[in-house]
């Protein structure tokens, strides 16, 4: 399975993409919901969804995650998560 998700990423699979698009668009319900009930402050959803994502890459891309696995990715993914809240809630 993990030689099909490498090969599938490394050749950019149109699957790879489909996928990429299906995360930025449930991200984006989710930043939609926090700023209809007046929690998050962003001007561009579909944008910062998009942003999100590719910075989140490091903890959803199979091949990153097993390259860096571990405790300390658990830390970051935590710091990510409290940084990028910070950047969107409403001040």
């Amino acid at each position: 399975v993990h030689e099909t998700v490498v090969a599938a990423t490394m050749e950019r699979w149109p699957i790879v993409a489909r996928h990429e698009k299906v995360l930025i668009s449930i991200f984006a319900s989710i930043l939609e919901d926090g700023v209809r009930k007046g929690e998050f402050e962003i001007v561009d959803v579909e944008g910062t969804s998009a942003v999100m994502i590719a910075a989140m890459v490091k903890f959803h891309n199979p091949i990153m995650v097993a390259q860096y696995h571990g405790e300390s990715l658990i830390d970051q993914a935590n710091a990510l998560a409290d940084f990028m809240l910070k950047a969107i809630r409403k001040r």
